[in-house]
């Protein structure tokens, strides 16, 4: 019969047996203190912090849901998106009353789009670049400022935000300035680049997202920002850091929201008038 490894049980068998380090060895590797290390493979510690998951599931090229004892595959769910052939198109599901607006509805989403997907598609979007730190890389041409990260972090004024300082600290910081600029493939850790769009603004145990050209996180601010909300826009001060990141990942991006509120309030207008005529 099958055992059912506990997670301090996971943590000690992938370093031990798959990967023959010390925690010495696995604390130098990996920037985690091996104070923590050995806590986490403590058969009476739970606590283990979003970042440490993420840093670990990247080292041992498994799943944050193995590590974490949700699931016994290791590869399964951070397979990449390109790997499983799905698109990121969203599925948009708004309801009307059948008695107030009838069974036949004649109605489109997407009249305030601002761009088409053909030319976005069509854009030969910078890939990866050497990472240096603070380090100047000017725009290509050709494409379109107004959905690249940099982009948004200027019009919003990410240094001076309210949450500029709202950021998941870490004592070694080695581990961020191997990823170069752009490098989004990874299972846990994706640097955004600075002259593209964001992969997405998704925070939880599975990803984490990495500055375009500082060696670190990115903060509440910045993912505010490259979630298109405006720059007056912030979270309260007393909300936990981990609820703030949580809440934009959670969130639809901002424009977007606004362009479906739109279609439906101008829709809804129309349908009114037709009715009053």
């Amino acid at each position: 019969m099958h055992t059912k490894l506990s997670i301090p049980e996971r943590l000690k068998d992938l370093r031990v047996v798959d990967k023959h380090l010390t925690l010495e060895q696995l604390a130098e590797q990996t920037g985690l203190s091996k104070s923590a290390l050995s806590k986490y493979e403590s058969d009476d510690y739970k606590d283990i912090s979003p970042f440490a998951i993420a840093t670990l599931a990247e080292f041992y090229g498994v799943s944050t849901d193995y590590l974490m004892g949700l699931s016994e595959n290791k590869n399964h769910p951070n397979t990449e998106l390109q790997a499983l052939h799905l698109s990121d198109d969203r599925l948009v599901l708004v309801g009307l009353l059948r008695s107030r607006f009838g069974k036949q509805l004649n109605f489109q989403i997407g009249q305030h789009h601002q761009f088409e997907m053909e030319e976005i598609e069509d854009i030969n979007w910078p890939r990866t670049s050497p990472f240096v730190e603070n380090g100047h890389l000017d725009e290509p041409e050709g494409i379109i400022d107004e959905l690249t990260v940099e982009h948004w972090f200027i019009q919003n004024n990410v240094e001076h935000h309210p949450n500029a300082n709202d950021i998941f600290t870490v004592k070694s910081t080695q581990k961020f300035i191997t990823i170069p600029e752009g490098d989004s493939g990874g299972k846990s850790f994706k640097r955004l680049h600075r002259w593209r769009y964001s992969p997405t603004a998704a925070y939880g145990n599975n990803e984490v997202h990495l500055h375009p050209y500082l060696a670190r996180r990115i903060s509440v601010a910045e993912a505010l920002a490259i979630q298109s909300l405006p720059e007056d826009f912030s979270l309260p001060p007393d909300l936990p850091l981990s609820a703030k990141f949580k809440m934009v990942g959670n969130g639809v991006p901002y424009l977007l929201a606004l362009g479906i509120a739109n279609d439906i309030s101008e829709w809804i207008d129309q349908f009114l008038h037709r009715i009053e005529e």
